[in-house]
């Protein structure tokens, strides 16, 4: 009977331990939040706004400004994004061309 309460108890230990490790790989991944306000050229902060996140891969993620002309995206995970804002009676700024 001690033997089996032994080996009971050993693989608890075992599984706790593989446990706590996947929570502590799971707890390092890195996420991100952005935030930001769109404003315009005389620094009026610009309401519902589309603004749009977009990864290397070519994923876009969209938010709209509220009233304080905030956005936020959350769970962003590290790399390089571009990042673009439109509203309706702003112009959309011309791409720059290379040569």
């Amino acid at each position: 009977m001690n033997v089996s309460k032994k080996i009971v108890r050993q693989t608890l230990a075992v599984a706790t331990v593989f446990i706590l490790c996947a929570m502590v790989s799971f707890a390092q991944q890195s996420r991100a939040t952005l935030r930001g306000v769109i404003k315009d050229e005389l620094g009026a902060t610009i309401v519902g706004a589309t603004v749009i996140l977009t990864d290397a891969n070519g994923v876009a993620k969209t938010a709209t400004t509220n009233g304080e002309g905030a956005y936020v995206f959350t769970g962003i995970v590290p790399g390089k994004y571009f990042l673009s804002a439109t509203a309706t009676g702003f112009a959309v700024p011309m791409k720059a061309k290379s040569t």
